[in-house]
C-alpha cells in the first residue's frame, strides 16, 4: 500500500489530502470489492488515534471476530495476534468458553448473572470468578 499525504497550505481554505492505492494482489478479486475495501478502511483510519475495536476469541492467537476496523490490516497485510488463550488443560473454562468471542462471552456472562434460572446464574459467577493459574 502506497500512502501519500500532501497539504496546499496556500488555499483557501487550507486543504489537506490523503492519497491511498493498494496492490491488488488475489486473482479474481473483483475492481469494485477493492474499492469498497478501500472505502471502509478510510472509514475507520480516523479510529488509529484512539484505538481499534477488535474482538478476540479465545481459541488461537490468530483468532478474531471479524470488525470493520480489520480490514484495515487485511489491505496492509498486516498479522493481527493477541494473547488472550484459554489453558486447554482447564477443561471446564474450554466448555464454557468453546468459541465465543470477547463479546459473546460478555453477553453470555450477563444472560446467566442475569437467569432467573439459579443454575445458570450459579454458572455466571463460577466463570467469573474462577481462580486463574498465572
Amino acid at each position: 500500500m502506497a500512502l501519500c499525504c500532501r497539504s496546499f497550505p496556500h488555499s483557501s481554505p487550507p486543504i489537506s489530502c490523503l492519497s491511498l492505492s493498494f496492490p491488488i494482489k488475489k486473482k479474481g478479486i473483483c475492481v469494485v470489492s477493492a474499492f469498497q475495501n478501500m472505502s471502509d478502511a478510510m472509514a475507520v483510519l480516523h479510529k488509529l488515534q484512539t484505538g481499534l475495536d477488535v474482538n478476540v476469541k479465545f481459541t488461537g492467537v490468530r483468532v478474531f471476530e471479524y470488525t470493520p476496523e480489520c480490514i484495515v490490516f487485511d489491505l496492509l497485510d498486516i498479522p493481527l495476534y493477541h494473547g488472550w488463550l484459554v489453558d486447554p488443560q482447564m477443561h471446564d473454562i474450554v466448555k464454557a468458553v468453546g468459541n465465543c468471542s470477547y463479546n459473546q462471552l460478555v453477553e453470555k456472562i450477563i444472560s446467566c448473572k442475569q437467569s432467573d434460572n439459579s443454575e445458570l446464574a450459579g454458572e455466571g459467577e463460577c466463570f467469573l470468578f474462577t481462580p486463574q493459574a498465572s
